[in-house]
């Protein structure tokens, strides 16, 4: 930390860690957006008789898509790169916007069987 150049190395191997640390929880967005979209064919053409289970899965999906976003975006108010934090500022918005929009149709085919 002494001289200008260490300084700005350190600084740099800072922002690096900042955006692995987002890494895992797009990951895990993108894997609980997986989860809604298996559910969605389930929740038209499964088994009447565990309908609930599948409302109950997409909703546990969802709340899992919510947390891993709200870990990227703690960890993008550090970050200074600007694109960077655009691009996935963005993914957020398109992984949210899925989210609502399978959600909000499981759980309505999930009412219609009860």
């Amino acid at each position: 930390k002494g001289t200008d150049e260490e300084k700005a190395l350190r600084s740099q191997k800072i922002q690096d860690g900042y955006k692995k640390a987002i890494a895992t929880p797009v990951e895990t967005a993108k894997a609980c957006l997986e989860v809604l979209e298996l559910a969605l064919p389930v929740s038209t053409k499964g088994n009447p008789n565990s309908i609930t289970d599948v409302g109950v899965g997409a909703q546990m999906a969802a709340t899992g898509l919510d947390g891993a976003i709200f870990n990227i975006r703690i960890n993008l108010g550090s970050i200074k790169d600007g694109s960077f934090v655009e691009e996935m500022n963005k993914e957020i918005e398109i992984l949210n916007d899925r989210k609502i929009e399978l959600l909000d149709i499981i759980l309505k085919n999930v009412d219609q069987q009860l």
